[in-house]
C-alpha cells in the first residue's frame, strides 16, 4: 500500500475534543499574555539606552492597539469574492479612520516623541496614510480613478 493510498483514505478533517481543548487553552493563554506584554512592552523603550526615539507610553499602546486593528480587519474582512466590494470598502474606511484617530492621538498625547520634530513627521504620515486610504475608498466608490487622480494631485 502506498503511503498517498493511505493518506487519502483517512479522513485529515475534523475537530475533536482535544482539538478543542488545545484551542481553549490557546485562547486563554492568549487573554493572559496579550494584555501584560502590551503594557509592559513600551516601559523596555527607556532601558535600552541605544535607542534615539523614545515615545510616551500611552502613545505605544494605542499605536500598537490601532494596529493590531488595522491588521486584524485588513486580514478578516479580506474579500474571498473579487467582485465583493462590501469588504473593500469597510477595510479601507476603517483604516482610513483609524490611520486619522493615531494622526490626532499623537496631537492629545504630549509630546509622544520626546524630539518635537518626529511629532510632526509621524503625524503627517498619518494623515498621509489616511489620505491615500481615502482615496482608494474613493477609487472603488466611483470605479473611475481619472478624477480621484486630479483629486489626489491636489
Amino acid at each position: 500500500m502506498c503511503i498517498r493510498d493511505r493518506v487519502s483514505t483517512q479522513s485529515t478533517w475534523g475537530l475533536s475534543g482535544t482539538h478543542i481543548f488545545y484551542m481553549v487553552v490557546g485562547f486563554i493563554g492568549l487573554l493572559l499574555y496579550y494584555p501584560v506584554s502590551t503594557l509592559i512592552f513600551p516601559n523596555f523603550q527607556f532601558n535600552d539606552k541605544a535607542l534615539d526615539l523614545k515615545y510616551d507610553s500611552t502613545f505605544v499602546v494605542l499605536t500598537f492597539q490601532m494596529n493590531l486593528i488595522i491588521t486584524a480587519i485588513s486580514i478578516l474582512l479580506a474579500p474571498e469574492n473579487p467582485t465583493d466590494l462590501t469588504s473593500v470598502y469597510v477595510t479601507l474606511g476603517a483604516n482610513c479612520i483609524l490611520l486619522l484617530i493615531l494622526a490626532f492621538s499623537s496631537l492629545l498625547v504630549k509630546p509622544a516623541c520626546l524630539i518635537k520634530k518626529v511629532d510632526q513627521w509621524e503625524r503627517l504620515g498619518y494623515l498621509i496614510a489616511a489620505w491615500t486610504n481615502g482615496c482608494g475608498l474613493l477609487v472603488v466608490f466611483t470605479q473611475s480613478s481619472l478624477e480621484i487622480y486630479i483629486i489626489l494631485a491636489l
